[in-house]
Protein backbone atom coordinates (compact mmCIF):
# COMPACT_ATOMS: atom_id res chain seq x y z
CA UNK A 1 0.00 0.00 0.00
CA UNK A 2 1.20 3.47 -0.86
CA UNK A 3 1.62 6.31 1.60
CA UNK A 4 -1.13 8.33 -0.09
CA UNK A 5 -3.64 5.44 0.26
CA UNK A 6 -2.87 4.99 3.97
CA UNK A 7 -3.21 8.71 4.59
CA UNK A 8 -6.60 8.76 2.75
CA UNK A 9 -7.88 5.72 4.66
CA UNK A 10 -6.89 7.27 7.97
CA UNK A 11 -8.64 10.50 7.11
CA UNK A 12 -11.87 8.69 6.12
CA UNK A 13 -11.82 6.59 9.31
CA UNK A 14 -11.62 9.63 11.54
CA UNK A 15 -14.24 11.48 9.46
CA UNK A 16 -16.66 8.55 9.73
CA UNK A 17 -15.99 8.29 13.45
CA UNK A 18 -16.81 11.98 13.90
CA UNK A 19 -20.05 11.87 11.83
CA UNK A 20 -21.28 8.67 13.45
CA UNK A 21 -20.83 10.05 16.93
CA UNK A 22 -22.98 13.07 15.98
CA UNK A 23 -25.92 11.42 14.15
CA UNK A 24 -26.14 8.09 16.06
CA UNK A 25 -25.05 8.46 19.61
CA UNK A 26 -26.31 4.98 20.53
CA UNK A 27 -23.71 3.40 18.25
CA UNK A 28 -20.97 5.79 19.31
CA UNK A 29 -18.99 3.34 21.50
CA UNK A 30 -18.68 0.57 18.91
CA UNK A 31 -18.07 3.05 16.15
CA UNK A 32 -15.33 4.68 18.15
CA UNK A 33 -13.74 1.32 18.85
CA UNK A 34 -13.87 0.05 15.25
CA UNK A 35 -12.78 3.23 13.55
CA UNK A 36 -10.32 3.96 16.31
CA UNK A 37 -8.62 0.61 15.68
CA UNK A 38 -8.58 1.31 11.93
CA UNK A 39 -7.17 4.78 12.52
CA UNK A 40 -4.49 3.51 14.88
CA UNK A 41 -3.44 0.80 12.44
CA UNK A 42 -3.38 3.34 9.61
CA UNK A 43 -1.29 5.73 11.67
CA UNK A 44 1.13 2.93 12.56
CA UNK A 45 1.45 1.97 8.91
CA UNK A 46 1.84 5.62 7.89
CA UNK A 47 4.43 6.27 10.56
CA UNK A 48 6.28 3.07 9.62
CA UNK A 49 6.37 4.03 5.95
CA UNK A 50 7.45 7.59 6.58
CA UNK A 51 10.12 6.65 9.12
CA UNK A 52 11.61 3.91 6.93
CA UNK A 53 11.72 6.21 3.91
CA UNK A 54 13.19 9.05 5.91
CA UNK A 55 15.71 6.68 7.49
CA UNK A 56 16.82 5.46 4.06
CA UNK A 57 17.28 9.01 2.84
CA UNK A 58 19.24 9.90 6.00
CA UNK A 59 21.57 6.91 5.56
CA UNK A 60 22.13 7.90 1.93
CA UNK A 61 23.06 11.44 2.95
CA UNK A 62 25.52 10.12 5.52
CA UNK A 63 27.13 7.83 2.93
CA UNK A 64 27.53 10.74 0.50
CA UNK A 65 28.94 12.96 3.24
CA UNK A 66 31.50 10.27 4.17
CA UNK A 67 32.22 9.62 0.45
CA UNK A 68 31.49 5.94 1.00
CA UNK A 69 30.87 4.74 -2.54
CA UNK A 70 30.97 1.02 -1.72
CA UNK A 71 27.77 0.74 0.38
CA UNK A 72 24.23 0.37 -1.00
CA UNK A 73 20.73 1.14 0.28
CA UNK A 74 18.08 -1.59 0.63
CA UNK A 75 14.51 -1.22 -0.59
CA UNK A 76 11.96 -0.31 2.10
CA UNK A 77 8.82 -1.68 0.38
CA UNK A 78 7.34 1.73 -0.41
CA UNK A 79 7.09 2.54 -4.08
CA UNK A 80 8.26 6.16 -4.06
CA UNK A 81 10.94 5.50 -1.45
CA UNK A 82 12.20 2.52 -3.45
CA UNK A 83 12.53 4.79 -6.50
CA UNK A 84 14.72 7.09 -4.45
CA UNK A 85 16.75 4.10 -3.22
CA UNK A 86 17.22 2.85 -6.80
CA UNK A 87 18.25 6.30 -8.02
CA UNK A 88 20.66 6.67 -5.09
CA UNK A 89 22.30 3.27 -5.75
CA UNK A 90 22.67 4.10 -9.46
CA UNK A 91 24.27 7.44 -8.60
CA UNK A 92 26.61 5.77 -6.09
CA UNK A 93 27.74 3.26 -8.76
CA UNK A 94 28.49 6.09 -11.19
CA UNK A 95 30.36 8.09 -8.56
CA UNK A 96 32.37 5.02 -7.56
CA UNK A 97 33.35 4.31 -11.19
CA UNK A 98 34.23 7.96 -11.76
CA UNK A 99 36.27 8.09 -8.57
CA UNK A 100 38.10 4.88 -9.48
CA UNK A 101 38.81 6.29 -12.94
CA UNK A 102 40.17 9.52 -11.46
CA UNK A 103 42.36 7.61 -8.98
CA UNK A 104 43.78 5.46 -11.78
CA UNK A 105 44.42 8.50 -13.98
CA UNK A 106 46.03 10.41 -11.12
CA UNK A 107 48.20 7.41 -10.28
CA UNK A 108 49.33 7.15 -13.91
CA UNK A 109 49.96 10.90 -14.03
CA UNK A 110 52.13 10.74 -10.91
CA UNK A 111 54.15 7.84 -12.35
CA UNK A 112 54.70 9.74 -15.60
CA UNK A 113 55.56 12.87 -13.63
CA UNK A 114 58.26 11.15 -11.59
CA UNK A 115 59.63 9.27 -14.62
CA UNK A 116 59.79 12.43 -16.75
CA UNK A 117 63.29 13.62 -17.71
CA UNK A 118 61.91 17.16 -17.57
CA UNK A 119 61.49 19.11 -14.36
CA UNK A 120 57.82 19.87 -13.61
CA UNK A 121 56.53 22.45 -11.11
CA UNK A 122 52.75 22.84 -10.69
CA UNK A 123 51.30 25.97 -9.10
CA UNK A 124 48.14 26.30 -7.02
CA UNK A 125 45.35 28.77 -7.86
CA UNK A 126 47.28 31.56 -6.12
CA UNK A 127 50.42 31.02 -8.23
CA UNK A 128 52.42 29.27 -5.49
CA UNK A 129 54.14 25.91 -5.77
CA UNK A 130 51.80 23.01 -5.01
CA UNK A 131 54.00 20.12 -6.16
CA UNK A 132 57.07 19.31 -8.25
CA UNK A 133 58.86 16.16 -9.37
CA UNK A 134 62.31 14.92 -8.38
CA UNK A 135 63.82 16.00 -11.70
CA UNK A 136 62.89 19.62 -10.98
CA UNK A 137 64.51 19.37 -7.55
CA UNK A 138 67.64 17.74 -8.99
CA UNK A 139 68.04 20.35 -11.74
CA UNK A 140 67.86 23.12 -9.16
CA UNK A 141 70.06 21.39 -6.59
CA UNK A 142 67.30 21.15 -3.97
CA UNK A 143 67.01 18.03 -1.83
CA UNK A 144 63.55 18.64 -0.37
CA UNK A 145 60.49 20.27 -1.94
CA UNK A 146 59.51 21.73 1.45
CA UNK A 147 62.00 24.54 0.70
CA UNK A 148 59.89 25.60 -2.30
CA UNK A 149 56.29 24.68 -1.49
CA UNK A 150 53.91 27.54 -0.89
CA UNK A 151 56.28 30.04 -2.53
CA UNK A 152 55.91 32.02 -5.75
CA UNK A 153 58.59 31.46 -8.46
CA UNK A 154 60.35 34.76 -7.71
CA UNK A 155 60.72 33.63 -4.07
CA UNK A 156 62.34 30.25 -4.79
CA UNK A 157 65.95 30.01 -3.51
CA UNK A 158 67.24 28.64 -6.83
CA UNK A 159 69.23 30.05 -9.74
CA UNK A 160 66.36 29.66 -12.22
CA UNK A 161 63.98 31.64 -10.00
CA UNK A 162 64.23 34.97 -11.81
CA UNK A 163 64.12 33.41 -15.29
CA UNK A 164 60.99 31.38 -14.50
CA UNK A 165 59.25 34.28 -12.77
CA UNK A 166 59.65 36.53 -15.85
CA UNK A 167 58.74 33.84 -18.40
CA UNK A 168 55.46 34.78 -20.08
CA UNK A 169 52.58 32.33 -20.21
CA UNK A 170 52.59 30.14 -23.33
CA UNK A 171 56.24 30.83 -24.16
CA UNK A 172 59.55 28.99 -23.85
CA UNK A 173 63.12 30.23 -23.49
CA UNK A 174 66.62 28.76 -23.41
CA UNK A 175 68.29 29.92 -20.19
CA UNK A 176 71.99 30.02 -19.37
CA UNK A 177 73.10 31.27 -15.95
CA UNK A 178 76.78 32.01 -16.48
CA UNK A 179 77.66 28.31 -16.73
CA UNK A 180 77.89 25.67 -19.43
CA UNK A 181 74.50 24.42 -18.23
CA UNK A 182 71.55 25.37 -20.39
CA UNK A 183 67.87 24.81 -19.85
CA UNK A 184 64.78 25.19 -21.98
CA UNK A 185 62.00 26.53 -19.76
CA UNK A 186 58.26 26.48 -20.56
CA UNK A 187 55.41 28.36 -18.86
CA UNK A 188 52.00 26.75 -19.54
CA UNK A 189 48.65 26.24 -17.84
CA UNK A 190 45.72 23.80 -17.64
CA UNK A 191 42.11 24.04 -16.46
CA UNK A 192 40.97 22.46 -13.20
CA UNK A 193 37.49 22.97 -11.69
CA UNK A 194 36.95 25.75 -14.21
CA UNK A 195 40.00 27.77 -13.19
CA UNK A 196 43.50 27.92 -14.78
CA UNK A 197 46.50 26.51 -12.95
CA UNK A 198 49.98 27.40 -14.15
CA UNK A 199 52.93 25.03 -14.38
CA UNK A 200 56.56 25.18 -15.49
CA UNK A 201 58.62 22.65 -17.45
CA UNK A 202 62.42 22.71 -17.29
CA UNK A 203 64.41 20.66 -19.79
CA UNK A 204 68.16 20.27 -19.41
CA UNK A 205 69.95 20.79 -22.71
CA UNK A 206 73.47 20.75 -21.30
CA UNK A 207 74.75 17.30 -22.23
CA UNK A 208 73.27 16.92 -25.69
CA UNK A 209 74.10 20.49 -26.68
CA UNK A 210 77.66 20.16 -25.43
CA UNK A 211 78.11 16.94 -27.39
CA UNK A 212 76.60 18.45 -30.55
CA UNK A 213 78.68 21.63 -30.26
CA UNK A 214 81.87 19.71 -29.52
CA UNK A 215 81.31 17.36 -32.44
CA UNK A 216 80.67 20.29 -34.77
CA UNK A 217 83.63 22.47 -33.82
CA UNK A 218 86.04 19.53 -33.58
CA UNK A 219 85.19 18.56 -37.15
CA UNK A 220 85.55 22.12 -38.46
CA UNK A 221 88.83 22.72 -36.61
CA UNK A 222 90.37 19.47 -37.84
CA UNK A 223 89.51 20.33 -41.44
CA UNK A 224 90.76 23.91 -41.14
CA UNK A 225 93.92 22.89 -39.31
CA UNK A 226 94.74 20.26 -41.90
CA UNK A 227 94.10 22.47 -44.89
CA UNK A 228 95.73 25.63 -43.52
CA UNK A 229 98.84 23.95 -42.13
CA UNK A 230 99.44 21.90 -45.27
CA UNK A 231 98.95 24.93 -47.50
CA UNK A 232 101.07 27.27 -45.38
CA UNK A 233 103.84 24.67 -45.16
CA UNK A 234 104.16 24.68 -48.95
CA UNK A 235 103.91 28.46 -49.17
CA UNK A 236 106.59 28.98 -46.51
CA UNK A 237 108.89 26.55 -48.30
CA UNK A 238 108.59 28.64 -51.44
CA UNK A 239 109.24 31.82 -49.45
CA UNK A 240 112.37 30.17 -48.05
CA UNK A 241 113.68 29.35 -51.51
CA UNK A 242 112.88 32.84 -52.77
CA UNK A 243 114.69 34.49 -49.88
CA UNK A 244 117.84 32.52 -50.75
CA UNK A 245 117.81 33.41 -54.44
CA UNK A 246 116.61 37.04 -54.38
CA UNK A 247 118.98 39.78 -53.23
CA UNK A 248 116.65 42.75 -53.57
CA UNK A 249 116.24 44.29 -50.08
CA UNK A 250 112.67 45.50 -50.52
CA UNK A 251 111.61 42.17 -52.00
CA UNK A 252 113.33 40.29 -49.18
CA UNK A 253 111.40 42.35 -46.61
CA UNK A 254 108.12 41.67 -48.40
CA UNK A 255 108.84 37.93 -48.52
CA UNK A 256 109.82 37.97 -44.83
CA UNK A 257 106.60 39.79 -43.92
CA UNK A 258 104.51 37.26 -45.85
CA UNK A 259 106.38 34.39 -44.21
CA UNK A 260 105.76 35.80 -40.73
CA UNK A 261 102.06 36.23 -41.56
CA UNK A 262 101.88 32.61 -42.67
CA UNK A 263 103.54 31.57 -39.42
CA UNK A 264 101.04 33.62 -37.38
CA UNK A 265 98.16 32.07 -39.30
CA UNK A 266 99.46 28.59 -38.49
CA UNK A 267 99.78 29.54 -34.82
CA UNK A 268 96.27 30.98 -34.91
CA UNK A 269 94.78 27.74 -36.22
CA UNK A 270 96.95 25.65 -33.89
CA UNK A 271 95.59 27.55 -30.88
CA UNK A 272 92.09 26.30 -31.77
CA UNK A 273 93.37 22.80 -32.46
CA UNK A 274 94.92 22.72 -28.97
CA UNK A 275 91.42 22.89 -27.47
CA UNK A 276 90.27 19.69 -29.15
CA UNK A 277 93.60 17.98 -28.42
CA UNK A 278 93.25 18.69 -24.70
CA UNK A 279 94.36 15.49 -22.93
CA UNK A 280 92.30 13.81 -20.26
CA UNK A 281 93.21 15.18 -16.81
CA UNK A 282 95.80 13.32 -14.77
CA UNK A 283 93.86 13.34 -11.51
CA UNK A 284 95.72 13.20 -8.23
CA UNK A 285 95.38 14.68 -4.76
CA UNK A 286 96.85 18.17 -4.40
CA UNK A 287 96.82 20.92 -1.78
CA UNK A 288 94.87 23.72 -3.47
CA UNK A 289 96.20 26.42 -1.11
CA UNK A 290 99.80 25.40 -1.67
CA UNK A 291 99.45 25.20 -5.46
CA UNK A 292 97.90 28.66 -5.75
CA UNK A 293 100.49 30.16 -3.39
CA UNK A 294 103.18 28.85 -5.73
CA UNK A 295 101.45 30.60 -8.67
CA UNK A 296 101.01 33.98 -6.95
CA UNK A 297 104.33 35.55 -8.13
CA UNK A 298 103.50 34.69 -11.75
CA UNK A 299 99.88 35.91 -11.41
CA UNK A 300 101.03 39.21 -9.90
CA UNK A 301 103.36 39.73 -12.85
CA UNK A 302 100.33 39.46 -15.17
CA UNK A 303 98.51 42.33 -13.46
CA UNK A 304 99.20 46.02 -14.08
CA UNK A 305 100.47 48.14 -11.20
CA UNK A 306 97.08 49.68 -10.39
CA UNK A 307 95.39 46.25 -9.99
CA UNK A 308 96.01 44.53 -6.66
CA UNK A 309 95.97 40.75 -6.15
CA UNK A 310 94.45 39.70 -2.81
CA UNK A 311 94.00 36.28 -1.20
CA UNK A 312 91.77 34.72 1.46
CA UNK A 313 92.87 31.17 2.26
CA UNK A 314 92.00 28.93 5.21
CA UNK A 315 94.76 28.12 7.68
CA UNK A 316 94.80 24.44 6.74
CA UNK A 317 95.43 22.14 3.84
CA UNK A 318 92.69 21.99 1.23
CA UNK A 319 93.04 18.62 -0.46
CA UNK A 320 91.25 18.19 -3.78
CA UNK A 321 91.52 15.79 -6.71
CA UNK A 322 92.70 17.58 -9.83
CA UNK A 323 95.25 17.82 -12.63
CA UNK A 324 97.72 20.41 -11.34
CA UNK A 325 98.90 21.59 -14.79
CA UNK A 326 95.39 22.02 -16.17
CA UNK A 327 94.27 23.78 -12.99
CA UNK A 328 97.12 26.27 -13.44
CA UNK A 329 95.87 27.00 -16.95
CA UNK A 330 92.38 27.66 -15.55
CA UNK A 331 93.78 30.11 -12.99
CA UNK A 332 95.79 31.98 -15.64
CA UNK A 333 92.76 32.29 -17.97
CA UNK A 334 90.36 33.42 -15.24
CA UNK A 335 92.74 35.93 -13.62
CA UNK A 336 93.59 37.34 -17.07
CA UNK A 337 89.87 37.84 -17.85
CA UNK A 338 89.33 39.44 -14.44
CA UNK A 339 92.23 41.83 -15.05
CA UNK A 340 90.90 42.83 -18.49
CA UNK A 341 87.49 43.71 -17.03
CA UNK A 342 89.05 46.30 -14.69
CA UNK A 343 89.35 49.80 -16.14
CA UNK A 344 91.77 51.75 -13.96
CA UNK A 345 92.37 50.87 -10.33
CA UNK A 346 90.89 47.72 -8.88
CA UNK A 347 91.60 44.35 -7.35
CA UNK A 348 91.39 40.62 -7.97
CA UNK A 349 90.61 38.48 -4.93
CA UNK A 350 91.33 34.74 -4.84
CA UNK A 351 89.30 33.11 -2.08
CA UNK A 352 89.10 29.49 -0.92
CA UNK A 353 86.27 28.43 1.40
CA UNK A 354 84.26 25.39 2.37
CA UNK A 355 80.54 25.04 1.64
CA UNK A 356 78.53 21.96 2.58
CA UNK A 357 80.42 19.05 0.98
CA UNK A 358 82.63 21.12 -1.34
CA UNK A 359 85.72 23.30 -1.38
CA UNK A 360 84.95 26.50 -3.28
CA UNK A 361 87.55 28.48 -5.24
CA UNK A 362 86.42 32.01 -6.15
CA UNK A 363 88.21 34.57 -8.32
CA UNK A 364 86.49 37.91 -7.61
CA UNK A 365 87.06 41.29 -9.24
CA UNK A 366 85.53 44.75 -9.02
CA UNK A 367 85.70 45.42 -12.74
CA UNK A 368 82.87 46.15 -15.14
CA UNK A 369 79.81 43.91 -14.64
CA UNK A 370 79.00 41.24 -17.20
CA UNK A 371 76.22 42.36 -19.60
CA UNK A 372 73.16 40.14 -19.71
CA UNK A 373 73.64 39.18 -23.36
CA UNK A 374 77.25 38.20 -22.71
CA UNK A 375 76.24 36.20 -19.63
CA UNK A 376 73.87 34.08 -21.74
CA UNK A 377 76.50 33.24 -24.37
CA UNK A 378 79.94 33.39 -22.76
CA UNK A 379 80.39 29.61 -22.35
CA UNK A 380 79.38 28.85 -25.90
CA UNK A 381 82.36 27.52 -27.84
CA UNK A 382 84.72 30.32 -28.90
CA UNK A 383 82.28 33.08 -28.01
CA UNK A 384 83.96 36.42 -27.25
CA UNK A 385 82.90 40.04 -26.85
CA UNK A 386 86.46 41.35 -27.20
CA UNK A 387 87.36 43.12 -30.47
CA UNK A 388 90.46 40.97 -31.03
CA UNK A 389 89.47 37.97 -28.92
CA UNK A 390 89.33 34.36 -30.09
CA UNK A 391 87.06 32.96 -27.37
CA UNK A 392 89.60 30.26 -26.56
CA UNK A 393 90.21 31.09 -22.88
CA UNK A 394 86.74 30.38 -21.53
CA UNK A 395 86.21 27.50 -23.94
CA UNK A 396 89.39 25.82 -22.71
CA UNK A 397 88.56 26.63 -19.09
CA UNK A 398 85.05 25.18 -19.31
CA UNK A 399 86.39 22.05 -21.03
CA UNK A 400 88.97 21.49 -18.27
CA UNK A 401 86.51 22.09 -15.43
CA UNK A 402 83.85 19.89 -17.04
CA UNK A 403 86.34 17.03 -17.31
CA UNK A 404 87.15 17.56 -13.63
CA UNK A 405 83.40 17.15 -12.90
CA UNK A 406 83.22 20.42 -11.01
CA UNK A 407 80.35 22.90 -10.76
CA UNK A 408 81.34 26.36 -11.94
CA UNK A 409 79.69 29.66 -12.68
CA UNK A 410 80.73 33.13 -13.85
CA UNK A 411 78.37 35.94 -12.86
CA UNK A 412 78.06 39.47 -11.52
CA UNK A 413 76.34 39.57 -8.14
CA UNK A 414 73.98 42.16 -6.68
CA UNK A 415 76.97 43.73 -4.91
CA UNK A 416 78.47 44.61 -8.32
CA UNK A 417 81.39 42.16 -7.98
CA UNK A 418 82.07 39.59 -10.68
CA UNK A 419 82.81 36.06 -9.48
CA UNK A 420 84.14 32.94 -11.14
CA UNK A 421 83.06 30.26 -8.68
CA UNK A 422 84.37 26.68 -8.86
CA UNK A 423 83.16 23.92 -6.51
CA UNK A 424 85.34 20.85 -5.97
CA UNK A 425 83.32 18.01 -4.44
CA UNK A 426 84.83 16.36 -1.36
Amino acid sequence: MGTRFIFTLTFLAFAALFLSSIHRPEHGLWTVIVFGIIGIISLILLYYRLVRSNHAVQIGMELLSAQDFNSRLRKVGERNADKVVKLFNTMIDQLREERLKNVEQESLLMLLLEASPMGVAIMDYDGRLAMCNNTFLKINGVSDDSRLKGMAPDEWPIELSESLAHLKLGTSEVVSLGTTKRYRCYHLNFMRHGFPRHFYLVESLTQEMREAERSAYEKVIRILSHEVNNTMCGVRSIFGLLSETIHDKDLEEAIGSCDRRCEQLCEFVTSYADVIRLPQPNIKEIDLVNEINRMLPFLRMMLPEDVELLTEFPQKKVIISADNIQLQQVMINVVKNAMESIKGEGYVLIRISEEKRSYVLEIINNGEPIPEEVSKNMFRPFFTNKPNGRGIGLTLTSEILTRHKTNFRLFTGKDGLTRFKISFHL
